[in-house]
């Protein structure tokens, strides 16, 4: 991997490292962590809404930023934005800021 990184937070689908790489995204790094001020909203598609009492549990996983834009430029997932979160590592380690995948428009 080779360009500018940034830390993403995934919470369904894309949390499965096997889902990426056979769309071409390697991550650098894997962890457990989880995402709190947000709920999940499950409709047709998983969507993160701010809930000031929530906490969504997931995946932070590092990625090129080139690697971020081609996997949310496809058709299925083309209509999420981008939110920044803090992702709590459940290992203990530092808050990170990261990006996830929000509402829907």
């Amino acid at each position: 991997m080779t360009g500018l990184t940034t830390d993403v937070f995934f919470y369904g689908l894309f949390m499965d490292a096997s889902v990426l790489e056979a769309k071409g995204v390697r991550s650098t790094q894997s962890r457990l962590a989880v995402v709190r001020g947000w709920s999940l909203r499950i409709g047709q598609r998983g969507t993160l809404i701010p809930d000031s009492n929530g906490a969504v549990h997931g995946v932070l996983m590092a990625l090129t930023v080139a690697d971020v834009d081609r996997l949310y430029a496809e058709e299925g997932v083309r209509m999420y934005r981008p939110v920044a979160v803090l992702a709590e590592p459940t290992a203990g380690d530092a808050v990170v800021r990261a990006i996830g995948a929000g509402a829907i428009l």
